[in-house]
């Protein structure tokens, strides 16, 4: 199958031949001017012979051959047009993407930091109705200590330690105490003597330091004399292993 350059070379190559030089001239009178025999283009678009002719023959071709060299050029330069906006368009398509992409990825980047402040602002709430305590309260009577108790949020575990001054381990635990509170704030630590909420001499003497878990309004848990399970020589890491232990504060490990 022809190229290109074939169909044009061969569509304008023949505007180019040379007829022979052989054939004879006709005898003109010896008193009349002969033609020229340089004249090639008879009108007809066929090439006489002479050395003229020939000359202009082949300045046709080169003219033809220019023209051609000048329609390739057009050609190329029109194919480097489209090469270049089918790159353009292949970059711009894959410039796109990326974008998108970056788009995608900043959308989940704000979606996951609307979901966290989102929850952040729940669990400020939920804190913000959740009480603190830190301490260590002191009861005067039986009547604080049963308003104390009862009216007391539900979902709040209250620890009593109840004591008698002179009684063996209840300065120690009571300084314990203090150091736990610190830790687990949402613990609600309350003290009272033996003697204001009216136990007996007994329970005096034998059952304190003594702790009382209530959760609410109810008595969950009792842990009269301390002293059975800890020891005279105590510390509040003892203490708070014993509480976590029992289910009576929960572990922050």
């Amino acid at each position: 199958m022809a190229t290109l350059d074939d169909k044009l070379l061969g569509e304008k190559l023949h505007y180019y031949c040379s007829s022979s030089e052989d054939e004879e001239e006709k005898e003109q009178p010896s008193n009349s001017n002969s033609r020229n025999p340089d004249i090639s283009n008879n009108g007809t678009g066929t090439v006489n012979t002479g050395p003229k002719g020939v000359v202009k023959d082949y300045m046709r071709y080169k003219q033809l051959e220019n023209e051609q060299r000048e329609e390739q050029a057009k050609e190329k330069l029109e194919l480097a047009k489209k090469l270049s906006l089918t790159c353009r368009s292949i970059n711009d398509d894959d410039k796109a993407k990326d974008e998108e992409d970056e788009l995608d990825a900043l959308f989940d980047d704000q979606f996951m930091q609307m979901y966290i402040e989102k929850r952040m602002r729940e669990m400020e709430l939920k804190n913000d109705k959740k009480k603190y305590f830190g301490e260590i309260k002191e009861l005067e009577d039986g009547d604080d200590f049963l308003k104390a108790i009862d009216e007391e949020e539900p979902y709040v575990s209250i620890v009593v330690f109840i004591y008698e001054d002179d009684a063996d381990g209840c300065y120690a635990m009571n300084e314990c105490l203090k150091i736990v509170a610190i830790d687990y704030t949402d613990i609600k630590f309350l003290r009272i003597s033996a003697s204001a909420v009216g136990f007996s001499n007994y329970f005096k003497s034998n059952g304190v330091p003594a702790l009382l878990l209530y959760k609410g309004g109810d008595l969950i848990q009792s842990y009269p004399k301390m002293l059975d399970f800890l020891g005279l020589d105590f510390y509040a890491t003892d203490l708070e292993a014993f509480l976590i232990r029992n289910n009576v504060i929960k572990s922050k490990t």
